[in-house]
């Protein structure tokens, strides 16, 4: 069975919803059923069952679901261990990762990497949020930091995934929000949203997000980049949906808050090709199997 199929059965659990479930994970609708029904062939039983849109799991998927979490976790384990005992490999790793979450993300990786595997360079690099996806498909860097959105090239890419985070609102300092330490979707009913156009992705899935909760923008200004994006906020004094918290001084005038509804989440992950030979990528991901053992929630 392919463990991948596992780990889409739990997030479809969660979701009931192959549409949102898909979206989180980031790959087609189409394809998850795809897999679902893969497993279902191969264990010659039916796994879940739809009623209109939402979707339920039948007793036999019940109990395979009970166990995924804990043969995912065993494989993993076995895995990490097995890349510690036996990875002799040398050479750099080309990194890409977000600049503000080094600390909580990053370093920890790095530096089990440096006592566990001296010999190799991990090289980090904190390009533009959006540029670590495209360099990636590009073959331009080995494994990047990634949040998870549908796109038809992820079929070329592995994930492993850290955990999910909120969808966040930038609003300049004197918004009518900027002094609520809480901000709910209900909140923004009326407001203007601003996109950035090279946030292609985030704002489909974010989009999607909306319309899954029957919630309508006031009106949309479409912007040609970030910087932009924050100009205008603060011109118009309008809002500006954010995949994360910008740690960018040039953006200090702004406020950055988290929507707080319990389902704004998006995934965030590690990323890497699965047809990269650089020798170094299982030593790397054995680090960040041992630092972040199961998927969490970060704030």
């Amino acid at each position: 069975m392919n463990l991948n199929y596992l780990k889409e059965l739990i997030v479809l659990g969660e979701c009931e919803n192959f549409t949102v479930a898909a979206a989180r994970l980031g790959i087609g609708q189409s394809t998850l059923s795809k897999h679902i029904a893969s497993m279902e062939e191969e264990l010659q039983t039916k796994l879940v069952t739809r009623e209109k849109k939402d979707i339920f799991l039948t007793p036999a998927g019940e109990i395979l679901l009970k166990s995924a979490d804990a043969i995912l976790k065993i494989y993993d384990k076995t895995v990490s261990d097995l890349a510690f005992l036996e990875n002799e490999s040398t050479g750099a790793l080309h990194v890409d990762v977000f600049l503000w979450g080094m600390k909580q993300f990053v370093y920890p990786v790095t530096n089990l990497m440096r006592e566990k595997f001296p010999q190799i360079e991990v090289i980090l690099n904190s390009p533009h949020p959006v540029q670590p996806m495209e360099y990636l498909r590009e073959g331009k860097t080995d494994i990047a930091q990634v949040f998870r959105y549908p796109h038809p090239d992820n079929e070329q890419l592995d994930f492993y995934d850290l955990g999910t985070t909120k969808f966040c609102i930038g609003m300049p300092a004197f918004h009518r929000l900027a002094d609520k330490e809480q901000i709910f979707l209900r909140d923004l009913e009326n407001e203007t949203f601003v996109l950035a156009k090279t946030y292609e992705e985030f704002n489909a899935y974010f989009k999607n997000y909306l319309k899954g909760r029957g919630f309508r923008m006031k009106k949309e200004i479409m912007v040609d980049t970030v910087d932009t994006l924050f100009i205008m906020a603060e011109s118009y004094n309008v809002v500006a949906p954010m995949q994360s918290i910008s740690l960018d001084p040039n953006y200090r005038n702004n406020i950055f808050r988290y929507i707080e509804d319990s389902d704004s989440s998006v995934m965030m992950a590690y990323a890497w090709r699965k047809d990269n030979p650089n020798p170094c990528i299982p030593a790397f991901l054995a680090a960040v199997k041992q630092i972040f053992p199961s998927t969490q929630v970060f704030s």
